[in-house]
């Protein structure tokens, strides 16, 4: 179908000239005050009366008549009596856009265009009168809008490629008129309530990150993910920017499935675990425990690329941009996007590195939940020991857990600690076998090294039991030296447990092993529960 150039000249009856959509501000009221003016309607009413209209391409999906508009010749348009399928009259639009239907019987209309007359690339989008009463010597004017679809970004999704529509939302990126973008290229992503989807190749435009705007493209496929191609872009309004989306790295890596695809979401406390440059570009591999995540930052950019080794921690803010093979790289906006946190160590690092006084990270698996023994501390273990956590925050997990230690590395009871601790679930886990230990080694902790462990002391006897402050205390010795045992008063051991934990009775008991504030080198096992004693 051709549509009627934008900006030609046109004439109307009168021989003034307008252009575009100017003819239905000056055909349409023109023939409203000639229907509905002068003095025959006094001398003689008639019965009928006239529909007339004008048929116009909506250019940039407003569904407002512009004068940027065109107006489309050869539609069909048809009067169908209300509530029948009754064909009543028809015209067609001429090559001003404008149809006329005259001597139309008085009474109840809809106005309907023939679909077979539209071009498959388009619909009618809008009919300002559809619904049409007609008076004797009445008539009545009407203005049919066709356009492209309008749909959402995941609607926009679900479409063929080579559709052309409408998507309206917010941009994500920067985009400067006659340069590349942020990105060295011309793409910008948009989202809307639904969901985010890049536009590539935009043409001829300035976008804001913020932006309301609405795109017009074409769907194609990139990467093996939709988007919108040959973008014309529809300033609407200056807005902000929506709230990134928080996310682990291992659902960065897929963007949830593709969910998230072209989405901003932010990554937290995520570990550089490696570097490389790619055609200029620093490539980050990062990791805050659930899995790793490739992070481009792009040389167009202009990020200081320096900062970013290896153990430096990081919260991310980027655009997801799949690679083609499954997964997706987290592409920073600016140095805005990246905000650098503490160091992610090792309990070893921790306990015999780190400075006291440092603010360190610790991933590891929980030996003890938050509330175990009433005073918010938590044993947690790794590949290299364990290590206690004090004044933690409350936080649900379970003993196994992969968590996330955040706090300051500091002494307590002559050992190294983590204070002031935040804890992030990460990945459930399995409860950590138990170190195997005499009681002689148990009650020194091995010269230090098994401080905070969970350790288990088998076929011990119970030589005397003790009631303090602390709890309910028994020494116990498997013939190696005795060891202290506090079933501490914060938890409630079961009381036919307890009536058999007498002198001479045989226990195996697991537990973690903390230092005996009243004797420097010397430990207490402290089991969690009754499921860590058994009596022989």
């Amino acid at each position: 179908m051709a549509f009627w150039p934008k900006g030609e000249l046109l004439m109307t009856d009168d021989g003034r000239r307008t252009t575009g959509v100017g003819i239905l501000v000056a055909a349409l009221c023109a023939l409203t005050a000639c229907e509905n003016s002068g003095e025959d309607r006094v001398l003689a009413i008639t019965s009928t009366g006239v529909v007339q209209g004008f048929v116009y391409f909506d250019a940039n999906g407003d569904r407002e008549p512009q004068p940027s508009d065109s107006p489309v010749p050869n539609i069909r348009v048809t009067l169908v009596a209300r509530g029948s399928i009754e064909t009543v009259a028809d015209a067609v639009s001429d090559v001003n856009g404008l149809f006329e239907m005259r001597g139309v019987p008085v009474g109840d209309y809809e106005l309907v265009v023939d679909s077979s007359t539209v071009a498959d690339s388009v619909q009618v989008v809008r009919i300002d009168t559809s619904a049409i009463r007609l008076l004797p010597d009445d008539s009545s004017a009407s203005a049919v809008a066709i356009s492209y679809a309008k749909t959402t970004t995941t609607g926009a999704r679900g479409l063929p490629q080579g559709d052309r529509v409408f998507v309206e939302g917010i941009a994500l990126n920067n985009l400067a008129l006659g340069t590349a973008g942020v990105f060295g290229d011309t793409t910008v992503h948009l989202a809307d309530t639904a969901g985010a989807i890049r536009g590539t190749r935009i043409r001829r435009t300035t976008v804001i990150v913020g932006d309301s705007v609405r795109f017009l493209g074409t769907l194609a496929t990139r990467d093996g993910q939709p988007v919108l191609t040959d973008v014309d872009n529809i300033f609407l309004a200056p807005a902000t920017e929506p709230p990134a989306e928080v996310i682990t790295t291992a659902v960065a890596d897929t963007a949830d499935g593709g969910r998230l695809d072209a989405a901003l979401v932010q990554v937290d406390s995520a570990t550089i675990s490696d570097t490389s440059t790619v055609s200029g570009d620093v490539l980050l591999t990062v990791d805050d425990g659930s899995g790793s995540l490739d992070v481009l930052l792009d040389n167009d950019t202009g990020i200081d690329q320096s900062p970013f080794v290896p153990a430096v921690v990081l919260d991310i803010k980027g655009l997801l941009v799949p690679v083609g093979d499954g997964t997706w790289t987290l592409k920073p906006r600016s140095n805005a996007d990246l905000t650098f946190l503490v160091l992610t160590v090792t309990v070893s690092q921790a306990k015999f590195v780190a400075p006291l006084g440092e603010r360190v990270n610790i991933v590891g698996a929980a030996l003890n939940r938050w509330e175990t023994f009433g005073d918010s501390t938590v044993h947690m273990i790794d590949a290299t020991g364990s290590i206690r956590a004090t004044s933690v925050d409350s936080v649900d997990y379970m003993v196994g857990d992969t968590v996330r230690m955040t706090g300051v590395t500091a002494l307590r009871d002559g050992q190294r600690v983590l204070n002031n601790v935040t804890v992030v679930q990460l990945a459930g886990g399995v409860a950590p076998t138990p170190s195997g230990a005499t009681t002689g080694v148990a009650s020194t902790a091995s010269g230090g090294f098994l401080d905070a462990a969970l350790v288990s002391v088998t076929s011990a006897t119970i030589s005397d039991t003790a009631t303090s402050a602390a709890g309910f205390e028994l020494t116990v010795s498997d013939g190696t030296g005795n060891l202290t045992v506090l079933l501490d008063q914060a938890i409630s051991f079961g009381a036919a447990l307890v009536m058999q934990l007498v002198p001479g009775a045989n226990v195996d008991v697991d537990g973690v092993l903390v230092p005996d504030p009243l004797m420097l080198g010397r430990w207490v096992l402290k089991p969690r529960g009754d499921g860590d004693i058994v009596v022989n």
